[in-house]
């Protein structure tokens, strides 16, 4: 059982306050950071925000606090990062998948919400395989996150992946036909032209 498990064991502040005092690197405290963000425990990770100056984008293993809590569905843990005005809600993870991309992935409708609708948000980020969070939500059949992306003003449709492939073309790719339709509705109803054959 790791350390931070442990603490969350005790449930109680005093074990909280012991273990913040221990004398830690900047970048152990920031591991620590990552795996409270794992456990899903705001008071732990606002206490090492907070006490031991940790940058709340800090990145671990091509992950940040905001990406580990859209990916896992801690929705709370999401609104509570959003307190920070600091926070980079566009970062990408080794691979390019920012915070919307890996909620959209996983189907954590609620988080994808949370996520389009904050300011600085920019929903067509692509991968380094050329991937937005359109065409990932079509590949997994995620009709709901489909949806909610095609109500964000700034989502661009006729984004390719490094195969050629739109998010109609993936979705009709993988038997997902009421998606396709959906995207394909949204294009005509807005007068959006491209070509949805492969480069």
């Amino acid at each position: 059982m790791g350390l931070i498990k442990r603490i969350l064991h005790r449930e109680n502040a005093n074990s909280i306050e012991e273990f913040l005092k221990r004398k830690h690197t900047k970048k152990k405290w920031s591991e620590l950071l990552i795996e409270a963000c794992s456990d899903a425990n705001k008071e732990l990770v606002k206490a090492i925000l907070t006490t031991k100056e940790i940058d709340v984008n800090h990145e671990s293993g091509g992950l940040t606090p905001l990406i580990i809590a859209s990916q896992e569905g801690f929705v709370r843990l999401v609104e509570f990062l959003f307190d920070y005005p600091e926070l980079d809600v566009n970062f990408g993870s080794n691979h390019g998948g920012t915070a919307v991309f890996m909620a959209s992935m996983v189907g954590n409708t609620e988080v994808v919400k949370l996520l389009i609708n904050h300011p600085k948000i920019d929903v067509n980020i692509q991968t380094n395989k050329g991937v937005t969070s359109l065409i990932v939500a079509s590949f997994q059949g995620h009709d709901e996150i489909v949806e909610l992306l095609l109500s964000h003003k700034n989502i661009d449709i006729t984004l390719k992946n490094n195969l050629g492939l739109n998010a109609i073309e993936v979705a009709k790719l993988y038997g997902y036909d009421t998606i396709a339709e959906r995207i394909s509705r949204f294009a005509r109803d807005n007068g959006i032209e491209f070509d949805e054959s492969k480069e």
